[in-house]
Parts: structure tokens; C-alpha cells; sequence
């Protein structure tokens, strides 16, 4: 795989030693140093020298081959003809405006009434969502009135029931009490033989 020499690139295979193969095809093996910029220093001591290819090494394997950049080509001046005078350039340019304001009136003259269409759209829509939130506003308040009545009347209902458990039990009360003295009164009886007083 063949990558530019950059310091990214060396962070990430994190070589243990760089293979720099220079123009004249000789060698020369550098080993980064500890150091918190040795990825930095590569790169610049690479770049200090007429270099072809460098092979970062990891277990003595070649890890990843960086090809060094190719010098720009020369521009044939020939090829290319010259720019235009300066006059035949202003009418060029002339042409080129007057074409681009034409297409923007066609354009323009085609896209009113799609324009238009889509006005006319938004309107209704806004005019259904208005709709739509009245409606629903309304719903919530009916739902709001069925609930707070039936809350009421589950409420009215646990009322009378409660009145009811209260008042059963008073009479049962009363009824209790009434055997009770009845009880009282028949043992009085029994043991003195006549009604108590």
C-alpha cells in the first residue's frame, strides 16, 4: 500500500525503525527516538533528504511502503494558446450575461405560477390545521367535561356508600345497645326477680 509521508501515517503503523531509500538508490535506517515529537522529527529528517521511498519496518517486516510526491510536469507553453484581447473578452462575457438573464426570465415566467400553486397550497393547509386544532381543542374539552363527570359521580357514588356502611352501622349500633340492656334488664331479673329501676 502506498501512502504519503506525514505524520499520521506514522502514528498510526507506529514503526520501529524507517527504511529511507534515496535518489542515488543507497539506504539509511532510522530509529525513532522516545521522544513526544519523534513522529514529527521523522518526517522532517525525511524530508531533509532526496528521498524515493521510505518502508516503515515493524518485527523487521516492511508494515507500509510511502512513495515520495512527484514533482509537478513542466507546462508546454506552446499548447496552450494565448487569452483573447481584451475586447473580443468583454463581448464574450456580454453574450454569456445576456444568455444567463434570458434563462432566468424563462425560468422565472415558468415558475410563477407553479409559485402560485404552491401559495394557494400553504393557505388550505394552514386553513385544515387551523381546523384541525379547533377540533381537537374541543374534543379535549368535552373529554375533560365526560372525566370531571365521571369523577363526580364515582365520587358521589363512594359518598352513598360510605353513608350508607355509616348509618348500617349506627342502626346495628343502636340495635346492639338495645340487646345489650335488654340482656342487663333480664339478669337484674333473674337475680332479684323484679324489673330494674
Amino acid at each position: 500500500m502506498t501512502d504519503a509521508l506525514s505524520v499520521e501515517v506514522l502514528r498510526r503503523v507506529r514503526p520501529e525503525a524507517v527504511r529511507v531509500v534515496l535518489d542515488d538508490g543507497s539506504e539509511r535506517v532510522l530509529t525513532p527516538q522516545r521522544h513526544h515529537r519523534k513522529w514529527m522529527r521523522v518526517t522532517e529528517t525525511v524530508e531533509d533528504l532526496p528521498w524515493q521511498r521510505v518502508e516503515l519496518l515493524r518485527g523487521g517486516e516492511v508494515a507500509r511502503v510511502l512513495a515520495a510526491p512527484t514533482p509537478p510536469q513542466e507546462v508546454d507553453a506552446a499548447a496552450y494558446p494565448p487569452p483573447p484581447p481584451p475586447s473580443s473578452l468583454s463581448a464574450e462575457v456580454a453574450g454569456v450575461v445576456a444568455a444567463q438573464q434570458l434563462v432566468l426570465n424563462m425560468v422565472q415566467g415558468a415558475q410563477g405560477p407553479l409559485l402560485d400553486a404552491l401559495v394557494r397550497m400553504a393557505e388550505q393547509n394552514s386553513k385544515r390545521f387551523t381546523s384541525l386544532e379547533n377540533s381537537l381543542s374541543k374534543t379535549h374539552e368535552l373529554l375533560r367535561d365526560v372525566l370531571q363527570d365521571a369523577v363526580t359521580a364515582r365520587l358521589d357514588a363512594a359518598d352513598a356508600e360510605a353513608e350508607a356502611a355509616t348509618k348500617a352501622a349506627d342502626d346495628g349500633s343502636t340495635q346492639a345497645l338495645k340487646e345489650l340492656a335488654a340482656a342487663v334488664a333480664m339478669q337484674h331479673m333473674a337475680k332479684n326477680g323484679t324489673p330494674n329501676a
